[in-house]
């Protein structure tokens, strides 16, 4: 039992003794301030045990060798935490969750995955799944659904600035709609700098509008299963689609995930020309295994992308734009081209 573990049950016995009090008093909701202090204070600053490190280690481990999409990476993650673990190069750090972030970095040294999170039970986010339809809507809503600016530029160059991909069944309607606007340009500038990424599904969908025929986009390798799931092309898109125009995708050091998806189908079609930094390098399908009684949560990468024109993915990679260029002249660069290739 970890030490948060204890603490948290003493608290809560702390707690039921005072309950069973007729009247609580004000001597005793001090000394429930009180506890409620020493108990947070120490599960932050409270060294934990050496067999309790171990333990944390192993768990990784294991968790690792059954998910993780190359096993034979796990072999070296195992071998560089434990000769760390048995020098002592540990033994300085404070508390878990400190802990939790040295071998989040220890393995990603070994990986260069960035999908790879190590961290404690109290972070962990809050699932889709607990959240009601309406009320993801509502929040969705704030930010129109991924789509923050929309611009008819001279030249009839239009600019479409896109922050997320959102879950088709959420913002399919409002990416049709800005399909839709961006269908009477010449040319079309897709500000992805600031894309964190998001769903395949609207990857799917949107890249759908690029694409006269059936074609083939992404392939994902789940390694437990040993199969591959394929992604092609939506033909079930409104009728405009987006043939004629020429595409300019900006890119950045924070462009991510779904976004370096889209980008790199794209480039490798040769159906946009990407401007800007090298993107971030973060491919992989990730799943959330929990582990309440050590207080702590990993997400492992599970499955990899597999473009069908390279036969590869881009974690650790990123893309590579056409033209290497600062994000923030990025946009003039491409808009400078879209008017001279006019």
């Amino acid at each position: 039992m970890t030490y948060m573990r204890k603490t948290k049950i003493q608290l809560f016995n702390a707690i039921s003794m005072l309950k069973c009090q007729p009247v609580i008093g004000i001597t005793n909701f001090f000394i429930l301030l009180f506890l409620f202090q020493f108990f947070a204070c120490n599960s932050q600053d409270k060294t934990f045990s050496k067999n309790e490190m171990e333990c944390t280690i192993q768990t990784c481990i294991t968790a690792f060798k059954t998910h993780y999409v190359y096993p034979d990476l796990v072999l070296e993650m195992e071998k560089k935490v434990n000769i760390k673990f048995k020098s002592g190069e540990y033994d300085t750090i404070p508390n878990l969750y400190e802990f939790t972030k040295q071998i989040k970095k220890d393995f990603r040294s070994v990986s260069n995955d960035r999908h790879i999170w190590i961290d404690i039970i109290e972070n962990l986010p809050v699932k889709n799944s607990d959240v009601s339809d309406e009320e993801k809507i509502n929040e969705l809503r704030k930010s129109n659904f991924g789509f923050t600016e929309f611009e008819l530029l001279p030249g009839n160059v239009a600019y479409l600035r896109f922050d997320g991909f959102v879950d088709v069944k959420y913002g399919k309607d409002t990416a049709a709609e800005y399909m839709k606007k961006l269908s009477t340009s010449d040319a079309i500038i897709f500000d992805l700098r600031h894309n964190h990424g998001g769903n395949g599904n609207m990857v799917r969908f949107i890249s759908s509008y690029f694409f006269e025929d059936k074609v083939q986009l992404n392939s994902l390798y789940f390694r437990e299963a040993d199969s591959l799931a394929t992604a092609w092309t939506d033909p079930n898109i409104p009728e405009t689609k987006l043939i004629r125009q020429k595409l300019y995708i900006l890119t950045s050091n924070n462009t991510t995930s779904a976004a370096e998806s889209f980008a790199n189908l794209m480039k490798n079609y040769n159906r946009a020309t990407i401007v800007g930094e090298h993107t971030r390098g973060a491919g992989h399908w990730v799943e959330t295994y929990k582990f309440p009684e050590l207080g702590i949560f990993l997400e492992i990468p599970v499955a990899r992308p597999i473009n069908p024109i390279t036969q590869k993915g881009w974690e650790g990679t990123g893309i590579i734009p056409d033209i290497e260029i600062s994000e923030d002249k990025a946009f003039d660069k491409a808009f400078t081209l879209a008017i001279k290739e006019m």
